[in-house]
C-alpha cells in the first residue's frame, strides 16, 4: 500500500512538471501529495516524518524530470 502511495505521488509530481515546466514543481508536489495521502490513510504524522519513502519518491521524481529536461538542472527561464 505504501509503495502505491509513493507511485501515485510521483505521478502527480510529474504531471505538475508537465503543466508548469518548472523542475522544482515535481519534487515539491510529490512530497506534498505523498504527505497528504499518507496522513489521510494512516492518520499518523510521526510515522510520516520517519518514512523514507517520502524523500525517496521526491528524489525519484526530480531525477526523472532532470532526465526528461536534458540535465539542465533547475532552470527557471
Amino acid at each position: 500500500m505504501e509503495y502505491l502511495i509513493a507511485l501515485i505521488a510521483t505521478v502527480l509530481g510529474l504531471v505538475a512538471y508537465f503543466i508548469t515546466k518548472k523542475n522544482g514543481a515535481a519534487p515539491l508536489v510529490t512530497a506534498i501529495a505523498y504527505a497528504v495521502i499518507h496522513f489521510i490513510s494512516y492518520n499518523d504524522f510521526i510515522a510520516l516524518l520517519a518514512d523514507y519513502k517520502l524523500i525517496l519518491s521526491a528524489l525519484i521524481s526530480y531525477v526523472i524530470v532532470w532526465i526528461i529536461d536534458g540535465g539542465k538542472g533547475s532552470s527557471y527561464e
